[in-house]
């Protein structure tokens, strides 16, 4: 029963195990499963409902396994997928649609028993909730392919037991690779291209994996496949190390980062105009900004000197004119707020005194 006092499940049970009609209820009365079982395995018709009243899925079951058809629905009633058995291979073929009725998935069908159990919780909502067969991507065994609402091509995988295998790709809705993808150890590692959609098919960026963590340098390049515009590196725990540099689109270097072990900002980072100019210098521990920091001009100079202590402004920091040379203004902080007055200088450098209204 629902806590409101509504019935939630129905069903017979022979020396504790349901035998013949299951059937699930909303609160509002109406079905939300109906299935079928002999000696407690699910066999024959199944059938789950949305609050609508509307079928959301059909089929049937043979002591435990898919046998026939089994059919997905949209709210609409529009076909959502569809699996069919083949009783000599005891395999089947699986296609999944768009709402529109277009193709939009088709491969092979790995059956896989319903997972069962004694019961223990003689009217258990799992009576119902354990019976659906598995839909989707979880249940394809060899080559499938995926395709645009437009009926092109959008991806090939091939799959082992619902887990991607060997090589896979990924087109644009151009016809141009858009990823190809290695995979190992059921799918936990693996190797990624992506590519831009243009002419010649430019590497955009490589990628690893090991056991679905990033792994190893990851490189990321502009749309000539040849400047980099990001390098990086992953250590065993999946998290950021080492240097991180971004690049320029003329392959000079933008920042350089350092971080540690477990993936946060530590030592100098530093910044750089397209000239190759020093921009910023900054001083990182565990990912907080602590110690120096200098911003300059484009020419070398000196645009703002100060300090940071547990990643706030802290103490004296001056601010410069264009020159790198004039003080335009000189400001004290404490824990990242302005403390006492504020010193600021005109062009000719004397002393700035505002005018009185």
């Amino acid at each position: 029963y629902f806590p409101t006092g509504e019935i939630k499940l129905q069903t017979t049970l022979v020396k504790g195990q349901p035998n013949g009609a299951v059937r699930e209820l909303y609160a509002s009365g109406q079905a939300a499963a109906e299935v079928t079982y002999v000696d407690g395995q699910p066999n024959g018709p199944v059938k789950f409902f949305y609050p609508s009243g509307k079928v959301q899925s059909e089929g049937t079951l043979r002591n435990g396994l898919l046998a026939s058809s089994y059919k997905t629905y949209f709210e609409t009633g529009q076909l959502e997928s569809e699996t069919v058995m083949d009783d000599k291979t005891g395999k089947g073929s699986y296609r999944a649609y768009y709402p529109t009725g277009q193709l939009q998935t088709e491969g092979t069908y790995a059956p896989a028993a319903v997972r069962e159990r004694q019961v223990t919780n003689k009217l258990g909502d799992d009576l119902t909730k354990r019976v659906a067969p598995r839909t989707g991507t979880a249940a394809l065994d060899g080559p499938a392919t995926s395709y645009y609402e437009s009926g092109k091509v959008r991806s090939k995988t091939t799959y082992r037991l619902g887990t991607p295998t060997g090589h896979g790709i990924e087109l644009y809705e151009s016809g141009q690779i858009k990823t190809e993808t290695d995979y190992a150890s059921q799918g936990r590692d693996r190797k990624v291209a992506r590519y831009y959609d243009a002419p010649g098919q430019p590497r955009q960026a490589e990628e690893q994996y090991k056991n679905n963590r990033s792994a190893g340098t990851w490189r990321e390049f502009y749309p000539d496949g040849k400047t980099p515009r990001q390098v990086e590196n992953y250590a065993a725990n999946g998290k950021l190390t080492g240097e991180r540099v971004t690049y320029f689109d003329t392959g000079k270097v933008q920042t350089r980062q350092q971080f540690d072990i477990n993936g946060l900002q530590t030592g100098l980072g530093q910044e750089y105009y397209a000239s190759g100019q020093a921009r910023k210098e900054a001083n990182y521990l565990k990912g907080i900004l602590v110690g120096a920091f200098q911003e300059f001009h484009d020419d070398g100079s000196p645009a703002v000197t100060g300090q940071y202590k547990n990643g706030k402004q802290s103490g004296d920091w001056t601010y410069y004119k264009p020159d790198g040379h004039s003080i335009a203004r000189q400001v004290t902080y404490r824990d990242g707020k302005p403390a006492g007055a504020t010193t600021r200088t005109k062009l000719n450098g004397k002393p700035y005194v505002p005018k009185k209204k």
